[in-house]
């Protein structure tokens, strides 16, 4: 063999056994998919699981997938999912087959290749509308938690030194600003200790940012750690769903650790992006 071809030949050797660098995908944003494509009700029944539709039962589940150059779901991971017995998971990765997205984006930004992340409810008839906590990413379930005026069926005790007879309402929220998965996994993988779930109580600033928090559950300084950090990434919008000032009352984001880093552990590492 010449020079050359040995040259050659080890230059096709260094290719054939370099192994490729793929490229790390964009995240997605649902709110920014177009949709051409969902399961039906007949889909979700047929998807349903078994045990949770002989019992009543309303679950759901939360899935990341790769976006095909077709526009389907492929490549599929569960990130979180409730009641976690019951197998809902699986039947978000059953429907995950049945979604198709159009070419591009809202923004006109070609899909193929991106990263998704799709919360799936399924619920039972008379269930519609049913809250499910959605814990598999900091910052959900949380609630603006106020002080009533008088006694009703949305109300709850929640007495005090000084105010025993106090009760107290929870409203609904969705953040203006949340980290994205990707940001928090350094900080949830951080966040070592035995504590199933704490809780974050606080109050806003004038920008709307979480102010003089208190942590609770007892946390482990680790997770406290991860909490307070993991805190200043939100911002409050205005107003709950329910047009409450979030500003006059408290904030309360439940943290459950075992979701947490289950989900992170469980993801599609993306490029920086919303998801």
């Amino acid at each position: 063999m010449t020079g050359r071809s040995l040259i050659l030949a080890i230059a096709a050797a260094l290719v054939l056994t370099t192994p490729v660098q793929a490229q790390t995908p964009r995240a997605l944003s649902p709110k920014e998919a177009v949709w051409t494509r969902i399961p039906n009700g007949d889909d979700i029944a047929n998807a349903y699981p078994a045990n949770a539709a002989r019992n009543g039962v309303s679950g759901w589940a939360a899935i990341q997938c790769l976006v095909t150059d077709k526009g389907l779901l492929a490549d599929c991971r569960v990130l979180g999912e409730s009641p976690r017995d019951l197998h809902f998971g699986d039947a978000a990765l059953k429907l995950s087959r049945l979604f198709k997205l159009a070419p591009a984006d809202k923004t006109g930004r070609s899909v193929a290749g991106a990263a998704i992340i799709v919360p799936i409810v399924l619920t039972m008839p008379g269930n519609a509308g049913l809250d499910l906590p959605k814990d598999y990413i900091a910052g959900g379930p949380a609630f603006l938690v106020t002080t009533a005026k008088s006694a009703n069926s949305r109300t709850f005790a929640c007495p005090t030194a000084r105010s025993p007879d106090q009760r107290c309402e929870v409203h609904a929220f969705a953040w203006e600003t949340a980290p994205t998965l990707a940001e928090t996994t350094d900080l949830v993988r951080g966040a070592v200790g035995d504590s199933g779930t704490t809780t974050l109580n606080c109050g806003l600033d004038a920008e709307r940012r979480l102010s003089g928090c208190l942590a609770m559950g007892a946390p482990t300084p680790a997770q406290e750690d991860a909490m307070r950090r993991l805190g200043a990434l939100f911002v409050a919008p205005v107003a709950a769903d329910d047009k409450t000032p979030m500003a006059k009352g408290r904030i309360l984001i439940d943290f459950h650790w075992p979701a947490l880093r289950a989900a992170v552990e469980a993801q599609i590492p993306t490029a920086p992006g919303a998801n």
